[in-house]
């Protein structure tokens, strides 16, 4: 069954160390189970210490059509139908994640390679400015064959037919973009939540458990143990705070910078 599109679900991917990947569900039973009795062997004892969502995977499943099964279902095929069969080999995952962050933009290179300003009549090529698509044929032409074989039948300039299909497109790359994010950070703090609130709960049942304690010594040692966790915790977490604040600052200024026609980019690149 094909992978969800986001995290915490049934059918979410999750990722496992050997460089494989199996839903959610898959992954929780398989986890419980002795080598020989699941269905995934590997010769790894640490294939599911990872307790991750496979994000890398979610990214690119969130843009719709990136990436579609084959009629097979054993593997991949991009828009242009360039049919991926090598997702199966071990890679890491750090090398997939470039090759499919890129995938996109390659993807409309191909394209625009496959369609240069050329009329689908004479074949000469013309400016983008001076042609135009015959809505009636679903052809480019150029204005001589426009006036000699398409005069009568409905047409529309063609750079803002290509305008029209940029726009649309860098849209709905930037809805996926947003949603990817929207959906990665929201199973972060999942994640953080968690295990967050299970420190404190340990740490604080810990604390009380020394009422009983037989000696003030050992009671004392345990109390101090427990002061020097809570201070690490509140090291880590003021070490990742400014950097949230700063992600939460800069996505403002980009915010505010969609109505200004200067726009050069973050001057840091954050």
């Amino acid at each position: 069954m094909p992978f969800a599109r986001k995290p915490n679900e049934a059918r979410s991917p999750r990722h496992l160390y050997c460089g494989l990947a199996m839903c959610h569900e898959c992954f929780e039973k398989e986890m419980r189970l002795e080598n020989e009795e699941g269905k995934h062997r590997c010769v790894r004892e640490d294939c599911f210490d990872n307790p991750n969502f496979a994000f890398y995977l979610i990214n690119v499943l969130s843009q719709e059509d990136s990436l579609a099964l084959s009629p097979l279902g054993d593997a991949l095929q991009n828009s242009l139908n360039v049919q991926f069969v090598t997702m199966n080999i071990r890679i890491k995952h750090f090398h997939l994640l470039d090759f499919l962050n890129e995938l996109p933009m390659m993807t409309r290179q191909m394209e625009g390679m496959r369609n240069p300003r050329v009329c689908d009549d004479c074949k000469e090529t013309r400016s983008i400015d001076k042609m135009y698509h015959c809505n009636k044929c679903d052809l480019k032409i150029c204005p001589d064959c426009l006036i000699e074989e398409h005069l009568s039948h409905e047409k529309t300039r063609l750079w803002k037919k290509a305008l029209c299909e940029m726009t649309e497109a860098q849209q709905k790359d930037t809805a996926n973009v947003v949603k990817t994010y929207n959906d990665l950070f929201a199973g972060m703090h999942e994640n953080i939540l968690k295990p967050l609130k299970a420190f404190g709960t340990k740490l604080t049942s810990k604390e009380e458990n020394c009422m009983n304690i037989s000696t003030f010594g050992e009671a004392k040692k345990t109390l101090e143990k427990c002061a020097k966790l809570r201070e690490d915790f509140e090291t880590i977490s003021e070490k990742l705070i400014p950097d949230l604040r700063r992600y939460e600052t800069k996505v403002k200024i980009l915010t505010e910078a969609i109505d200004k026609d200067d726009y050069q980019g973050l001057e840091d690149g954050f």
